[in-house]
């Protein structure tokens, strides 16, 4: 696949091309793509086709050097890397087995439906891998979700339930999630909630945000985007970014977490696991959708491990340009955590207790 999907519109059974010359590589693709995954929107629009990068099926995520798969190394190789200096900081989330915490994973049947929730920065590009895998291996369908109001924009549609057996959800809510849970279409659908430690979330946030090539991507009611952040220093950059992942993102990553933390067919985990331990986190993620004991558990475990940049040499990442800077990166962490005594600070790491997370005291 050369990453292209076709744009569907409800209900989902029209595609849309515009009718203009098409190289015989693009016309492969769209035959391919027959057999592919869905989605419920795009990201990029060319030849009337979306254009996502990251569901390309091959171990450079998306075609080597180019500029998408540079972002997509860089995007998850300094999430690894604020995870890592959050939890040696002392901020820490206890993970429990999953036969503690759920039924006999060997009785579990696949679900109808298996559903992957993310917040901005809590792994969305990394769940979008794994549930494109997943749809693979069972030769099901995928969708992808994007936030609330694109999807409005472009589908006439609010995200509710999925009509495909997998499918992710970007900048999941309470509303979605209330749209999906009273969904006849949706009863028994098992899912996995992604959730992260709130200052690993805000400090990526500002990374992330105040780098000009993500200038379009911000929270619209915040104060966070990059011709914001660029007018201010460091310091209040972060305040800024507090504030809007304190009303938004964090906001709602609580809202779903308290939605599903008691559910039984509900997963939560925490984008640090997969620092922690990359290939048993996606064991426990698979297993749990599919039952310990499904055929497919090995192999999916053995093709998601492409997307653990955190497994990369240094070499490696070093073939990527503009990789993010350790020393940056740790650097406004440490900025941020001084900073514990404003009251934004103190809002934000609130949610460390609602989503199970330990804050050192000091």
């Amino acid at each position: 696949l050369d990453g292209h999907w076709f744009r569907l519109k409800p209900p989902r059974t029209d595609v849309l091309i515009e009718p203009k010359p098409m190289s015989i590589q693009r016309i492969v693709s769209l035959i391919l793509l027959l057999l592919g995954p869905c989605s419920a929107s795009c990201e990029d629009e060319e030849d009337g086709l979306c254009s996502n990068m990251l569901l390309q099926k091959h171990l450079d995520i998306a075609p080597k050097d180019s500029p998408q798969q540079e972002d997509w190394v860089m995007d998850v190789s300094q999430n690894f890397m604020v995870d890592r200096i959050v939890r040696q900081r002392g901020f820490k989330r206890r993970v429990l087995d999953l036969q503690v915490t759920h039924m006999d994973l060997n009785l579990l049947e696949v679900p109808k439906q298996m559903f992957f929730f993310t917040h901005h920065k809590s792994g969305t590009v990394l769940a979008r891998s794994l549930a494109i895998e997943l749809a693979s291996e069972l030769q099901e369908r995928h969708t992808k979700y994007m936030w609330e109001t694109y999807e409005k924009r472009h589908t006439g549609h609010f995200p509710g339930c999925a009509p495909t057996a997998v499918a992710t959800y970007q900048n999941m809510n309470r509303n979605i999630l209330e749209r999906i849970q009273t969904s006849d279409q949706c009863s028994g659908f098992r899912s996995i909630h992604f959730i992260r430690e709130a200052a690993a979330t805000t400090v990526s946030a500002y990374l992330y945000h105040s780098d000009p090539s993500h200038s379009n991507d911000y929270v619209k009611e915040g104060l966070d985007s990059y011709e914001d952040l660029r007018r201010v220093d460091a310091k209040h950059g972060l305040l800024q970014e507090a504030k809007a992942q304190e009303e938004f993102t964090l906001k709602d990553m609580e809202e779903v977490h308290a939605g599903l933390v008691n559910d039984p067919n509900s997963l939560v985990v925490g984008l640090e696991e997969f620092e922690m331990d990359y290939d048993g986190t996606t064991r426990k993620i698979f297993s749990f959708l599919l039952g310990s004991s499904h055929a497919k558990i090995d192999t999916l475990v053995q093709k998601v491990k492409a997307y653990d940049t955190n497994a990369w040499s240094d070499s490696q990442l070093e073939q990527v340009n503009h990789v993010a800077d350790k020393d940056e990166t740790s650097k406004t962490l440490e900025l941020f955590l001084e900073m514990k005594d404003e009251s934004v600070v103190q809002e934000v790491l609130k949610y460390d207790k609602k989503l199970g997370y330990d804050v050192p005291s000091e």
